[in-house]
């Protein structure tokens, strides 16, 4: 048996041209999950954008120095790119979860920060 679930979501003009033409993602989440997926979320994009920050500095530090490790500057190429491609799609994966509307629970929440 089914049985339907009707949300409502009473908007501003700007929350609800946001969602013209759009799909809308449901995902059932509990207070404390609520708050684990916008934390989570930020650390690992910090994470990554330290790991970036901290490749970069390695590699001027092999710059300024001619470095004599030839697999140290190996294993920095290797993981540059990949670090950097993941830290910009974790940006837009909390662009794209900034935008979420919590409903639920004892008061609507506005977008996500």
């Amino acid at each position: 048996m089914t049985r339907d679930l009707i949300i409502r979501l009473a908007l501003d003009e700007t929350g609800h041209a946001m969602f013209e033409g759009r799909w809308a993602m449901v995902v059932p989440l509990s207070e404390g999950e609520s708050r684990e997926v916008g934390t989570t979320i930020i650390a690992v994009h910090e994470a990554l954008g330290k790991l970036a920050r901290h490749l970069a500095t390695l590699e001027e530090v092999l710059d300024s120095r001619g470095s004599a490790e030839p697999e140290i500057r190996k294993t920095l190429d290797m993981w540059k790119e990949p670090v950097t491609g993941l830290h910009s799609l974790m940006d837009r994966a909390r662009q794209l979860l900034g935008r979420a509307y919590f409903i639920g629970g004892t008061e609507q929440k506005g977008p996500m920060q």
